[in-house]
């Protein structure tokens, strides 16, 4: 029987209703990844009723530790994107060769960027400005956040896997699985409850370690439904994988980069504008991360349909889709406006971070629906085979506008002038995006609907 028939999740995405894959799709991946990426605002929630300065510890880290993960989804976007091409094609036997490649590549660079990280980690940090009492603070915090490298590098390999089929139940439940251990470790090995020893920074590190072995243990027996790995492919279509990979790496690798910019630069306001940032960036992640994954979920449904020579499907999809992203940062936007103090009294207790973090959540929602058309058409370029356009609308966004435009912001009204350039660069780069989106669908309109054509 065809892989096509054998998959309900398949056939939503090539003959199902595009809206409904859409919404539910987007709102199941979403309480995984929220659950996931809270993970740093559960260690924050923490850490921030130890210390201001820990707190600025962690913010000085996060730069770091994103830019990592970011290096690490381009290899699991570079096998969702390929992987889910040979599905529409109903090609399962190398769909299984292919996974396997990618989980060799994922050990391959985990190691690296572990080792790497332990080497230079006192030249990183002494790059974004850290003060040698926070540098030994960060110390203790990644060190085994180096170690867990690996570990997030297998994660995000077998959710790419498991999307390529369009398959995010089991992403959440996962996801939802990993945060739920990281909220009963963190307190227990932080402030030393019960019979555990109080580890401070190290112990909410090594509560994510854990939860993370944990949750790549779930995945890669829940992935077993869908493929048969094949040992004897270590290398099987790396350079296909890399050649995708490789540009969504630097595409990807942008923001990080850019957030550890913007924290050297509030590092000249002191440490309650860096804690502030620090906390208002990782809100910020929580409130797009439906957006995020109404991007992830766009990618394999695009992949599955050029497979299967389906344009009309692309481009409703794509519609549809940015017609959801006006209306949730509309309303996300709005309600993070109006809380503004709320939320920034629940994450810090420091009345001065409290109130800077008031004031950069009052400016950021601007930009919301604006990143969410950004991370839309980034995603349409990447699985239309077109990695380098979608590197270069980060590369504008990021080095061309954000950075120059926060540099001269801080330069004419100090730490203000750098969140405002946050939704001013997002505007411009977002109509750039959606420009070059447009005339790549365009190209891929012959070949697309020629393909199909020859296959009947």
């Amino acid at each position: 029987m065809k892989l096509q028939f054998k998959l309900k999740n398949v056939q939503r995405i090539l003959k199902g209703s595009i809206l409904e894959y859409l919404l539910k799709h987007s709102a199941t991946l979403f309480v995984g990844l929220v659950c996931l990426s809270s993970l740093a605002l559960v260690d924050f929630y923490f850490i921030g009723r130890i210390g201001a300065m820990e707190l600025a510890a962690v913010s000085f880290a996060a730069p770091v530790v994103f830019l990592g993960i970011n290096i690490l989804l381009s290899l699991g976007v570079g096998v969702m994107i390929v992987g889910s091409k040979l599905v529409g094609q109903d090609d399962l036997e190398t769909v299984n060769k292919l996974s396997s490649a990618g989980i060799y590549l994922a050990l391959v660079v985990g190691v690296l960027m572990m080792l790497v990280g332990y080497y230079f980690h006192e030249n990183i940090f002494s790059i974004l400005r850290a003060d040698p009492e926070i540098i030994e603070l960060i110390a203790g915090y990644m060190q085994y956040i180096y170690f867990n490298f690996i570990l997030m590098a297998l994660l995000i390999v077998l959710l790419k896997i498991l999307q390529s089929f369009g398959e995010v139940k089991i992403q959440a439940i996962v996801m939802v699985i990993v945060v739920i251990l990281n909220i009963i470790l963190d307190p227990l090995l932080i402030f030393g409850y019960g019979p555990f020893p109080e580890l401070g920074l190290e112990g909410a590190s090594i509560a994510t370690c854990f939860a993370t072995g944990v949750g790549v243990l779930i995945l890669f027996i829940a992935s077993t439904k869908y493929i048969s790995y094949r040992p004897s492919s270590i290398t099987f279509r790396w350079r296909q994988i890399l050649y995708l990979g490789l540009p969504v790496s630097l595409s990807k690798s942008m923001m990080p980069l850019s957030n550890a910019a913007i924290t050297a630069m509030l590092a000249s306001f002191g440490n309650v504008s860096v804690a502030a940032y620090g906390i208002g960036y990782r809100i910020d992640l929580i409130v797009l991360l439906f957006l995020v994954s109404l991007s992830s979920i766009v990618s394999p449904f695009i992949g599955q349909n050029i497979g299967a020579g389906n344009f009309e499907r692309i481009e409703r999809c794509i519609s549809l889709a940015i017609r959801i992203i006006f209306i949730y940062g509309i309303i996300a936007g709005t309600i993070v406006f109006i809380f503004k103090e709320e939320i920034a009294n629940i994450f810090s207790p420091e009345v001065l971070i409290e109130k800077e973090l008031a004031l950069y959540l009052m400016i950021a929602p601007i930009g919301y629906f604006l990143q969410g058309l950004m991370m839309l058409s980034v995603s349409v370029l990447e699985t239309l085979n077109k990695p380098m356009r979608s590197a270069l609308v980060n590369l504008i966004y990021f080095f061309v506008l954000y950075i120059p435009f926060a540099a001269l912001g801080a330069k004419f009204y100090g730490n203000v002038g750098i969140f405002i350039a946050y939704p001013v660069a997002g505007f411009i780069a977002a109509v750039f995006a959606y420009l070059i989106m447009s005339r790549s669908l365009e190209e891929a309109k012959p070949q697309i609907v020629s393909a199909v054509e020859m296959s009947t």
